[in-house]
Formats: C-alpha cells, structure tokens, sequence
C-alpha cells in the first residue's frame, strides 16, 4: 500500500479535492486494513513525493475522526487545507449497528465540503457542489 500513497496524493492535488472520507479504520481484526497515507499525530508531516501533508489539528469524536491537513506541493510551493474524515464505527464485514451515526456524519463530510467550496470562492468553476469528494473503506466500495 505504501507504493500507492504518492498517486494517492497526486489524484487528490490534481482534483483539487479538499475533503477525504475514509469508512474503515487502518488496522481491524490485528489486519491492516488501510496504509498511513497521513500524519496521524498533531503538529507531525509526512513527505509523499512533491507532496508535504502536514497535521494541522485532530478533532476526536464517537463515531469519527476529523484531521485538518494542509498539503504543500513542493514542486509549486501552492499550500491547500485538505479535511480528513474518518468513520471509525463501521466494523470490518459488518454494518454499523445504527444508521443515526452514519446519517451524522454524512452531514458533517456535506458541512466541511461546503465550507471549503465557499472558502474558494471564484477559483473554483466546476461543479456548485464543489470538487471531488475522495471516499475510501478497505473493501473496494
């Protein structure tokens, strides 16, 4: 997995996505289920490539994580804030045991796109939804 994380970030620059929503948690079941594509601690970064993605702040909650990211393109020097979310509480060939925590935090992921789609004002053109949202579990959905 590690080989991917430098495409990784490269597919999530060249869409300008700004929101990253993850459904599973990196290790399940002592597996590992999803690489460390980013800083997981505060104030730490990580070098992919061209590209330097720095932990700006982690919010903990229940069901989710929320990781303020800001990724430098070194080649660039251009800076974006890139929101990282997690939902910790799908289980590993399972659903979650209610539908409230997922509905939750499908409204916050619509929350913080919104936020950053705004916060681009006139350079962003596309979609008045805003860019891409990436969306990954470990299974392939």
């Amino acid at each position: 997995m590690p080989k991917t994380f430098n495409d990784f970030w490269r597919c999530v620059w060249e869409n300008n996505c700004c929101v990253i929503v993850m459904t599973t948690k990196t290790i399940e079941r002592c597996c590992n289920k999803c690489g460390q594509y980013w800083p997981l601690a505060e104030e730490t970064s990580c070098d992919f490539g061209q590209y330097h993605v720095h932990n700006n702040g982690v919010d903990e909650h229940k069901d989710w994580i929320i990781t303020s990211l800001v990724v430098n393109d070194t080649k660039t020097g251009i800076t974006r804030e890139i929101t990282h979310m997690q939902f910790i509480s799908w289980p590993d060939y399972g659903v979650p045991l209610s539908a409230v925590a997922m509905l939750d935090f499908r409204d916050k992921v619509r929350e913080y796109q919104s936020h950053a789609t705004k916060s681009m004002g006139s350079l962003w053109t596309g979609h008045p939804l805003g860019p891409p949202i990436v969306v990954h579990c470990s299974a392939g959905i």
